[in-house]
């Protein structure tokens, strides 16, 4: 039985769902033209996704998925789209539909769970991060967006073990050490949150990161007297 509270979100799914069908058979009774295939339609979103264009690009990847319901990359990429328009619903229809169509993408999970994350939905983040995790075992951002998820629900030895594991595979995802001092500092482990903010600070020499840097230092200030350290070069 669907909870009470939740009645409205699946009413716009099956609504979304009954809209897309509808659209598609309209579409579909018209004469094929020379260029009307999906393949066409399809690279023709990308190129309007690649202008900045995203309602064109949005609605070329509409028209591909009408002429080929399993073209897997336009299901992906409307995920994608309809994430960042902030429009969450289509962008899980069309991600969980993606998946239908390939059980095995990894980042298909992943994206879904950065669309709950979005919407705080962290106990389906988490799961949609484990069956991206399991997929592919190899990916630091996976157990990242893993750890950041434990770390929202209050499970903080969970989210040290993701993150750490992240850093363990790729030394220099930078982000994964702010965070992991960041939990070490909740938890009140202020021994290893120093050591993960000193590494962050050393590690971190993006321009467009410089205050996440200053952040860290203002942390170990708070924890710890503490003299700055030059950053990497």
């Amino acid at each position: 039985m669907v909870a009470t509270k939740n009645w409205w979100r699946v009413a716009l799914v099956l609504l979304l769902a009954g809209f897309f069908i509808s659209s598609c058979a309209k579409r579909q009774s018209r004469p094929t033209l020379p260029h009307d295939t999906a393949s066409y339609h399809f690279n023709m979103g990308v190129e309007y996704y690649d202008q900045g264009n995203m309602d064109a690009a949005v609605s070329e990847w509409g028209i591909a998925i009408c002429l080929d319901p399993n073209q897997f990359e336009a299901h992906y990429n409307l995920g994608i789209a309809y994430k960042k328009k902030g429009l969450f619903d289509q962008a899980i229809w069309h991600l969980k539909t993606a998946i239908q169509i390939k059980p095995d993408s990894a980042d298909s999970y992943n994206q879904m769970g950065v669309v709950y994350y979005t919407c705080e939905q962290y106990d389906m983040a988490i799961e949609a991060y484990i069956r991206a995790v399991t997929i592919t075992p190899d990916d630091p951002g996976y157990y990242y967006n893993l750890g950041n998820a434990y770390y929202k629900k209050g499970l903080s030895e969970e989210a040290i073990s993701e993150l750490r594991e992240a850093v363990r595979i790729d030394p220099n995802f930078v982000d994964a050490y702010y965070n992991l001092g960041n939990v070490y500092e909740y938890i009140g482990d202020f021994e290893n949150a120093i050591h993960y903010y000193e590494e962050y600070i050393l590690r971190e020499n993006r321009p467009s990161e410089q205050e996440w840097v200053e952040k860290a230092l203002q942390k170990l200030h708070t924890l710890k007297g503490y003299s700055p350290v030059e950053p990497a070069e």
